[in-house]
């Protein structure tokens, strides 16, 4: 499975929990929307990008591992 696909799955499961519900997701594909990828400056591929009242708050790249992408999102809230 891609580190895309992985993450997507990973942020997925993770939406299920009350904690996290709240969340808005923007899912950028690079085929897509490169220009939303250009815009918030995603360079690399699966990349988290973590905003709070419109300002970014946390970025992560590569990172799929399920404990690791909650302990991102619980830091960032």
């Amino acid at each position: 499975m891609a580190l895309c696909q992985r993450l997507r799955k990973v942020v997925g499961g993770l939406l299920e929990n009350p904690g996290f519900m709240d969340l808005v997701i923007f899912d950028a594909d690079l085929g897509a929307n490169k220009d939303a990828l250009v815009k918030v400056k995603a360079h690399t591929v699966t990349t988290l990008v973590i905003y709070r009242d419109n300002s970014e708050v946390l970025r992560s790249s590569g990172e799929t591992r399920p404990d690791a992408v909650e302990a991102l999102l619980k830091k960032a809230m």
